[in-house]
């Protein structure tokens, strides 16, 4: 089937597109038929997406935020010229209707213009110590390589809502896109590529072993943040892992939260303890270790079934 617009099926590293020995079939679920193939990433090929993007970290941290902004804007922009295309893209693959697959498009451009604005505003401090006796300067810098996973319900807006902080901020990343539906994120990726992205700064791998890649990144010792939206079931397998972790899980956004979190009431009858937030964002910042009488607790008849609801979620941001 002819896609509406041209889609590089390799995953990118180090600014190559590069094809591997296996492939993946993207399937449109309206139809079952095959609407192309991917190229399906072995751990040796996300492992080589992590050192590109850690290779390329130092000059992006260097670059000029009005520079790394003017890219994401040049992204939005081609995003908005490719608007159509996109959403026809997303329907195939994901089985959208068209209308909300448009206001998927408009809703992720969104994210590319809304940071590239950001870029030149992220902040500092300089105060008074308690003491009395100096002077405090608190400046923010980029951690490093971003790992970044998404899920197969939104291709574009989780994508862009992931990258688009991220390199604001001056981190390079590598995307990993569920595998059902990889197309759109392979788009956008040659859209940011368009727009000016260096080498390496961006990467993006296609796999159908989404857990053992993930997991073989995270222990190269080079990805300093997370951020994964996808099932509880996967996301269980990375928090082990992690120094510094935030949850988002199951249904309704219900949030697992840490033993020495401030505990407040919540309206939904689905969670009925929640960490304070920070922000109004389904992120909340959360201690070291996971209170389990509250994973147990939402393990049990607390949440819908997965026969009435909608299946699990899981958000992590590190």
């Amino acid at each position: 089937m002819t896609l509406p617009l041209e889609v590089n099926t390799g995953s990118l590293i180090g600014g190559e597109w590069v094809s591997g020995s296996s492939s993946i079939d993207v399937i449109n679920p309206a139809t079952g038929g095959v609407l192309t193939k991917v190229s399906n990433a072995t751990i040796a090929d996300c492992l080589a997406a992590v050192s590109a993007a850690d290779r390329a970290f130092e000059s992006w941290s260097k670059t000029a935020p009005r520079v790394r902004g003017e890219i994401l804007r040049r992204a939005y922009e081609l995003m908005i010229a490719e608007h159509e295309a996109l959403s026809q893209l997303i329907t195939l693959e994901m089985g959208k209707v068209i209308t909300d697959a448009r206001a998927e498009v408009t809703y992720a451009a969104e994210f590319f213009r809304w940071f590239s604005e950001e870029a030149v505003r992220i902040d500092g401090d300089y105060r008074r110590a308690p003491s009395g006796n100096n002077w405090l300067l608190v400046s923010r810098q980029p951690v490093g390589v971003a790992l970044l996973a998404t899920p197969w319900n939104f291709p574009a807006a989780m994508a862009t809502r992931k990258i688009g902080p991220a390199l604001a901020a001056g981190c390079s990343v590598v995307l990993k896109p569920a595998h059902d539906t990889p197309l759109t994120a392979l788009a956008i990726a040659d859209i940011l590529v368009r727009a000016g992205v260096p080498d390496g700064v961006v990467n993006v791998v296609v796999t159908d072993q989404p857990a053992p890649a993930v997991e073989a990144m995270l222990n190269s010792g080079r990805v300093r943040k997370l951020s994964f939206t996808g099932s509880t079931r996967v996301g269980s397998c990375f928090s082990s892992k992690l120094r510094r972790e935030s949850l988002t899980a199951a249904w309704n956004s219900a949030v697992m939260h840490r033993s020495s979190c401030v505990r407040m009431p919540t309206s939904t009858s689905q969670s009925k303890e929640r960490c304070l937030p920070r922000c109004a964002t389904e992120v909340q910042h959360a201690p070291r270790r996971i209170d389990s009488s509250y994973t147990k607790r939402c393990s049990r008849s607390s949440l819908p079934s997965s026969s009435t609801a909608c299946p699990s979620s899981c958000s992590v941001t590190v």
